[in-house]
């Protein structure tokens, strides 16, 4: 670790700081305020420490610096970009193209790696997903769990067909919902705290889903979505207000309730933002015009999106 930290130019006084806090770590266990004796950690470091995190990506950096950089290890190229490796802390997913020659190559150098840096990977919870036919003999000497319908990667159930990204993710989470509903009706909750609920629960949870798959969702998802929502909020009884007035903010009399369409357009909106980013102004308006215009685009953005876009 110290020196992966000398090599990506930390400061030697950092260096040693780093050094006198990991070097002889002690801890102790807090149960009912009653703290015991102090033991020192042979391995890994306090629990809580902050910085742990961010010496550990440090740390893993090589080995996703090396993957790239391996001649013989061959991403998955679109157009001009290449993806080989997606790393975020200790979850790492890896695309590649030429497997046969690819994978062999890919576990002696993490083997390498392992010797060097003490690190070590659970091959029983890795999985590889081919996307084509590939030869059984060849599956059988990996030492991986072999799917064919989806693999899971934080968090996001990434499928074999796209088709079948719907009913994986954003399906499947409406059926969590509902049975997170069925729980919460049990709960002497107002209807603020049933607000809340859903804003602090339910919210999170599709809106990361909405940022990370951007595939297109049709109107009937999002009635069924509310429909579960409001049935939840009205207690199962017939609603006094309407959908649209618990939907404004308070400064408006609303309660607040949350849109979950408009933030599916506003993460959509992200994407063309970026997009307009790396474009010039003009080829990112003619894209628009283009996708606008076209009958056989199933657009998720909002046309009063675009006429802003325009506008500003």
């Amino acid at each position: 670790m110290l020196k992966t930290l000398k090599q990506f130019g930390f400061g030697e006084n950092f260096i040693e700081w780093v050094n006198i806090i990991y070097l002889k770590p002690v801890s102790s266990i807090l149960t009912n305020s009653d703290r015991s004796q102090s033991f020192e950690l042979k391995r890994g470091v306090r629990q809580g420490d902050p910085l742990s995190p961010l010496l550990f990506d440090i740390t893993l950096e090589p080995l996703a610096i090396g993957i790239r950089s391996h001649p013989g290890i061959n991403g998955v190229k679109f157009g001009n970009v290449e993806s080989l490796v997606n790393l975020y802390a200790d979850d790492l997913l890896i695309c590649l193209s030429d497997p046969v020659v690819s994978v062999p190559n890919l576990l002696n150098y993490i083997k390498s790696f392992s010797k060097l840096s003490g690190y070590t990977i659970n091959w029983d919870k890795c999985e590889f997903m081919p996307l084509t036919n590939m030869c059984p003999t060849f599956l059988k000497s990996l030492p991986f769990k072999i799917v064919n319908t989806h693999i899971t990667y934080l968090g996001l159930k990434i499928s074999r067909n796209p088709k079948l990204l719907l009913k994986l993710n954003f399906l499947d989470m409406m059926d969590t919902l509902k049975a997170n509903i069925r729980n919460w009706k049990l709960l002497p909750l107002s209807m603020i705290g049933r607000i809340n609920a859903v804003k602090m629960v339910a919210l999170p949870r599709f809106l990361y889903l909405f940022q990370n798959l951007p595939i297109y969702l049709p109107l009937s998802f999002f009635k069924q979505l509310d429909l579960a929502v409001l049935s939840f909020v009205w207690a199962d009884k017939p609603p006094r207000i309407s959908k649209a007035h618990l939907q404004k903010d308070l400064k408006s009399g609303g309660l607040g309730l949350p849109v979950f369409r408009h933030y599916y357009w506003a993460t959509g909106s992200t994407g063309l933002l970026w997009l307009c980013y790396i474009l010039s102004y003009s080829l990112c308006l003619s894209f628009i015009t283009s996708l606008t215009s076209c009958n056989n685009v199933r657009c998720c953005i909002p046309i009063r999106f675009f006429l802003f876009f325009v506008k500003v």
